[in-house]
Parts: structure tokens; C-alpha cells; sequence
């Protein structure tokens, strides 16, 4: 493999215009976890150090978060996490293994942590080097879907993947499996729903515990799945049973005697040394946001986050993309497409993972029509679209609101604002914005319908590169409701439907679903294709993510700020959203922090 292409996803508009070939998936992804996991493995081999378990093989990889336990000794606090807990909710990857292992290298001997799991086989990588940590010191949840074994759902139900919990035995005995599961199942939840219901379920159980031992607690997230709930139960007056039963919790009589269910949460978290929580996503940090707006301005735990700093907006993001588009291109091999030919739209395209597509998508594909006329092939909707920047300064690296995603590329701020001919032309869609908002939807039921009636392709590829399953809601929810009747009616036009798997050839994995419709007109049968990739599941972990090196320096300065929280909590008098690389107080002996001269405003939240 070239040099080349080692440098792609920064350098994909030159690359393209000098002929290098980007269009093969295989060069630039490793599609088998188990495969990036031995690589991990032979790096710490290289060392010759004796690691003292599995976890710490993950670090050898990964020298910028290595580096955090030299320079936590270097400020002279080398085991900020002695006397902490923590409760962490991350993607199942090799990269947070490694931070496992640097958590525990700085103290933290009590982490419970809720992965966020799209990939069955990295589940499997991963399980046996989690399983080699004291039993009594880790613990791990995640969630399983059954979309995958059902041709009746496109959504799937959700519930806890029992043989990939690990807990002590006794804990194991009494967990409320069966509980957690029915509710579910009985609710129908989304994976947002039941997300929130289990770290809920487990936060609870793991303040319970670090309250026994003395210990403070904090949470540390990837997705703003329970600080919302912490701190707008708390402002609101809500007890633990209220949150309970807001959220669908089963009840728990042994944990809740403990932390005292009549009791406000607002003493629970008080009286149990809550320290605060820290936010790795844009999309968790404008829940965040939210629920300070929401709660006047202010929160009750003081929240750091690393989800707007400079390397996660402008490091990170590209190769968020990068993984994104290779891991598309991947899957339409395996069908027998390629990328190259696609007509695409981009959901979010000025966000900072959005404005990457659009440059990206606008390298690669091939802008020669049939008739050799060349127009764009790449179209972008956000909110952002109108929007007038707002006075407050921003930092000289950071995007306005008020600029294009990349010139002469049509965008509007609604999907319903693109001509219907336009959408007619569509072939792949990709959201990245987290999921509709009031006034913004994402893609619909309405506008899928309206392509396979009149739509000019036989196939759509629908993906979602945001971190979490609630891109497109209403497309899950219209599929699940479709695949249970023997024909449908699209605008008029009877029609059937049937799930097929998407699977490699190859590999024998499955890339996703297609929805092959059968759709009866005046003169002629016409079958479409709507092929779901990943389930609309994020994309790029249908691999392994973001490649090590960029994850790596982002993932640092997440752990970097979860000591800095611990550090400057007691001198937060007024808690709210402090964002790296605008607030000093969140910048300070931080990893990679631009310190500020001042403070500068924190980007108001996208909804």
C-alpha cells in the first residue's frame, strides 16, 4: 500500500486531483476488530514489558494517552482518581480499553462502564482482555438488538446482553436482567430509551457503592445519555423514585434502601459526592446546554467538556468522516456499487464532521452526468442554513455558522426546502446531526415514500454517522410498521415490502439491511431497494471507529479533563457547561488545551 495514503483524510482534494485512487475500501480499513486487536497486542510486545493485564496492552499503541501518567506526576497529582469512581459510557473499541487502562493507572479502582455497542465482533475482541481485570474492581454492561435476527423489525428490541455482562457473582445474581429486559420489550424503546434506562439503573447501583466506600463519583460520557437527567432532576426537586419511574428503572429495594428513594435527588447527589460529569460529543454537549438553558442558566453538578475544543472539531471530525465514507464504500462494494457514482446528500453539512463529507463526498464522486455535463453531485441541509452568526466572539479555528459548507454546493436548512426533481436524484443519504429537532426534520417517511414513487434510482443508501441510533426515527418506526402488513400503500400505489440481510460475500458479515419494495403502477412493476446500512447504527462502527492516532490525542485530553474536573471542582461556585479551550478553569493542565487569554462564550447548543 502507498505512502499516499496515509495522510487521506487530510489531504483527500489534492490527492484526488493528482489521480491517487481512493475509491477502494480495502486499502484504507481493517474490517475485523479481532485483526486490530492483534495489533495492539504486537505493539506491546515490541516494548518487552510485562503487562500486568490484558487492558494494558491497549495503551502501548497509544502514546498520547500513555503520557498522561508522567505528566499527571509531573503537577503532582499522579492518582487524581485514589478515592473516585467512576461510571463511564464509551464505545466498545481498542482505543477505550486503553483508557481503562490509564483510568486505573491514575487511581481509579471502582469503574463501572455502559458500552455503546454497534459491532457483535468487537464485542468478542474485546470481552476476554475486560474479563482479565479484578472482578471486584470493573464492571461492564451492553446492550443487545435483535434487528438483526428478526426479518419482522426494522428496529429491533432491546435488552442486556447477559453474556457479556461482567460483574462479581453475587452482584451477578441479583441483577434485574429479567426486569430491564421486559421493559424494554413492553415500551418498545429506542436505543436512546433504553440507553438511559440502564445507566440510569446502573448509575444509581454504582453511587450506592462508591457511598459505602467513601468515594467520590464522577461520570464520564460519550453521548449526554444521563448528566441531563442527573442535573434537571435535581434543579426540578424530583426524588430517586421519580426518576425511576420517569425513566422506566426497575425498582430496586436493596439499592434504593441504600441511597434512600424518597429522598431528592438533589441531597442523593449532594450527600454521595457527585462531582460532576464530563461530555465527549457534540451531541451530548447541546443536551448539556439545553438542560442548563432549560434550568436557568445553570446546573447542579458542574459539567467539562471536550466535545467543542480544537482537536475534537478540527483533528477528530476528519477522521470521523474518513471512517464514515470508508466503511459506505465498504458495504456498497459487498452489493456490487461504489461510491464514485452515488448522488448524495448530507444531513448536517456544517457541522464539523458535516463540512469534512461535503468536501469529502465532493472529491470523489463523479460530477459527469450522462449527458457530460458536470454539476454537483453532493447537497447539504442544516439548521445552521440562514442562521445569522451570533455577536459572541468565536476562536480564529472554529467555523461560523453563517459560512458554507464548501462553495456553489446547494444547501438548505430543511430537507422539505430542496425541489422535489432534486431529491428524485438521490441515491445515498447521510445524517450526522443526532436526530430530527422541532421544525427539522431529518429524513421522513413522507420524503422516503415520495422517492419510491417517483424517485429516478432503484436503490438508496441510508447511513448515519452520528453517535447514537435516533438519526432517522421516523424511517425505523414506518419500516417496523410496514414489514407487519402483506401490502402498503406508497402515495397511492400498492406495494409490498421484505427484509433482506446485506451481507459480504466475503466476510460473511452483515453490513446492514435492504428493504426490497415492490411497487405496483399503471403500466408496470417497479422493485426498489432502501438499504439501511448498519441497521442506521453508526456507520464507522460497523469497524472500529476513528483510526488510533487521531483517537488517541482526543481520548487524552477527555481523560486529561476528567482529572482537571476533579481538580477544580471545589472552586466552582456557580456549576454550568465549561468547555475546553473556552473556559480557562476547563483548559488548565489539560492535554492538547488552547488556553484562552479569557473566557469566550461556549457555543450555544445546535436545537
Amino acid at each position: 500500500m502507498s505512502s499516499q495514503y496515509n495522510n487521506l483524510s487530510e489531504n483527500l482534494l489534492q490527492a484526488s486531483k493528482h489521480g491517487l485512487q481512493v475509491d477502494h475500501p480495502y486499502g484504507i480499513t481493517n474490517i475485523d476488530p479481532i485483526a486490530h486487536r492483534e495489533k495492539f497486542m504486537r505493539a506491546a510486545a515490541k516494548e518487552e514489558t510485562k503487562s500486568k493485564y490484558k487492558v494494558d496492552d491497549y495503551v502501548h499503541n497509544m502514546p498520547a494517552i500513555g503520557g498522561l501518567i508522567e505528566a499527571a506526576r509531573k503537577i503532582g497529582d499522579p492518582k487524581p482518581f485514589a478515592n473516585t469512581s467512576i461510571l463511564m459510557i464509551q464505545h466498545i473499541t481498542a482505543e477505550v480499553l486503553g483508557c481503562i487502562s490509564v483510568l486505573r493507572s491514575l487511581g481509579c479502582k471502582d469503574l463501572a462502564t455502559v458500552f455503546v455497542g454497534y459491532n457483535v465482533d468487537a464485542e468478542k475482541a474485546y470481552r476476554p482482555d475486560l474479563l482479565d481485570l479484578p472482578e471486584d474492581e470493573s464492571r461492564c454492561f451492553i446492550l443487545k438488538n435483535s434487528t438483526t435476527e428478526s426479518a419482522e423489525q426494522a428496529q429491533g428490541i432491546y435488552s442486556v446482553k447477559r453474556d457479556f455482562t461482567i460483574l462479581p457473582k453475587a452482584e451477578d445474581a441479583k441483577m434485574q436482567y429479567d426486569q430491564l429486559d421486559k421493559v424494554m420489550k413492553e415500551k418498545e424503546m429506542t436505543f436512546i430509551q433504553a440507553m438511559r434506562c440502564l445507566c440510569m439503573d446502573t448509575f444509581f447501583k454504582q453511587l450506592t457503592r462508591s457511598s459505602a466506600e467513601g468515594r467520590e463519583l464522577i461520570v464520564l460520557e460519550d453521548g449526554g445519555y444521563i448528566t441531563p437527567i442527573l442535573n434537571q432532576s435535581a434543579i426540578n426537586g424530583q426524588t430517586v423514585s421519580d426518576v425511576r419511574k420517569q425513566y422506566f428503572c426497575p425498582l430496586d429495594e436493596e439499592t434504593d434502601a441504600k441511597l434512600g428513594s424518597c429522598l431528592k435527588m438533589s441531597d442523593v447527589l449532594k450527600n454521595n459526592k457527585v462531582v460532576g460529569s464530563v461530555e465527549y460529543t457534540r451531541n451530548g454537549y447541546d443536551h448539556d446546554v439545553d438542560t442548563e438553558n432549560n434550568c436557568g442558566g445553570k446546573l447542579f453538578i458542574p459539567n467539562m467538556a471536550v466535545a467543542v475544543s480544537f482537536k475534537k472539531t478540527q483533528i477528530e471530525a476528519s477522521g470521523v468522516a474518513e471512517s464514515c465514507l470508508n466503511a459506505i464504500t465498504s458495504a456498497m462494494y459487498s452489493y456490487g456499487m461504489v461510491l464514485k457514482h452515488r448522488d448524495a446528500m448530507v444531513i448536517g453539512s456544517r457541522g464539523n464532521i458535516g463540512r469534512w463529507f461535503i468536501r469529502s463526498l465532493h472529491a470523489r464522486l463523479d460530477r459527469r452526468g450522462l449527458d457530460c455535463e458536470e454539476k454537483p453531485k453532493v447537497i447539504g441541509c442544516d439548521i445552521k442554513v440562514g442562521r445569522q452568526q451570533g455577536p459572541n466572539p468565536i476562536p480564529s479555528w472554529q467555523k461560523r455558522d453563517d459560512e458554507p459548507a464548501l462553495q456553489d454546493i446547494e444547501e438548505h436548512a430543511c430537507f422539505n426546502d430542496f425541489a422535489p426533481e432534486r431529491l428524485h436524484d438521490l441515491d445515498l443519504v447521510i445524517g450526522i446531526t443526532g436526530g430530527p429537532t422541532p421544525g427539522h426534520e431529518t429524513m421522513n417517511r413522507k420524503h422516503l415514500m415520495e422517492w419510491l414513487a417517483n424517485g429516478n434510482k432503484d436503490t438508496i443508501f441510508i447511513a448515519s454517522g452520528s453517535t447514537k441510533t435516533d438519526e432517522f426515527p421516523d424511517l425505523l418506526a414506518w419500516v417496523n410498521e410496514i414489514l407487519e402488513n402483506p401490502t402498503i400503500n406508497i402515495l397511492g400505489k400498492e406495494a409490498s415490502v421484505a427484509k433482506l440481510d446485506l451481507k459480504d460475500a466475503l466476510s460473511k458479515r452483515s453490513f446492514g439491511a435492504r428493504y426490497q419494495f415492490v411497487i405496483k403502477g399503471n403500466t408496470k412493476v417497479q422493485t426498489k431497494n432502501v438499504i439501511f446500512l448498519n441497521n442506521l447504527m453508526p456507520i464507522n462502527f460497523l469497524f472500529f471507529g476513528v483510526p488510533t492516532e487521531i483517537i488517541d490525542e482526543t481520548l487524552a485530553q477527555l481523560l486529561s479533563v476528567t482529572a482537571n474536573l476533579h481538580r477544580q471542582t471545589p472552586k466552582i461556585k456557580n456549576p454550568r457547561v465549561f468547555a475546553i479551550d473556552y473556559d480557562r478553569i476547563a483548559s488548565e493542565n489539560v492535554y492538547g488545551a488552547k488556553m484562552p487569554e479569557h473566557d469566550i462564550p461556549i457555543p450555544p447548543s445546535v436545537n
